[in-house]
C-alpha cells in the first residue's frame, strides 16, 4: 500500500500531514488531520522512508537507526574482473580496425 505525505514548513515549525502512522525516534504515533508538529533532532519513519529533521548546521546521526521489521541483509554482489587477456584483445581489435582502414586508403 502506498503512502503519502506532506511536510508542511514554516519559520517556527515542520508539520507532518496526510499520513495515518508515523514512527518518531521510535515510538508509534497516528497522525489526526491537522497533523502532527515534528520536533528537531527527530527521526521519522513513514512507511518505507526514513529521515530526520534538524537545521543545516545540526549534526544528525541516523546510521545506527534501525527497525527490526525493515532490516534487511543485501545481498552481496561481486563484480567479477576483467582478465587482462580479454583488455588487451579488445584493444588490438579496436586499433586493428582504424588500421585496416587507413592501410586500405593508403595502398589505393
Amino acid at each position: 500500500e502506498a503512502n503519502h505525505f506532506t511536510l508542511v514548513c514554516d519559520s517556527e515549525s515542520v508539520m507532518l500531514r496526510g499520513c495515518q502512522d508515523v514512527t518518531i525516534n521510535g515510538e508509534n504515533r497516528a497522525v489526526g488531520e491537522s497533523g502532527i508538529e515534528l520536533e528537531r533532532h527527530a527521526v521519522i519513519s513513514v512507511g518505507v522512508v526514513k529521515f530526520a529533521l534538524g537545521y543545516v548546521e545540526d549534526e544528525l546521526i541516523v546510521t545506527n537507526v534501525t527497525d527490526a521489521q525493515t532490516k534487511q541483509d543485501a545481498p552481496v554482489v561481486t563484480a567479477q574482473s576483467t582478465s587482462w587477456k580479454r583488455t588487451a584483445l579488445i584493444a588490438v581489435l579496436c586499433s586493428a580496425i582504424p588500421s585496416a582502414i587507413f592501410a586500405g586508403m593508403w595502398y589505393s
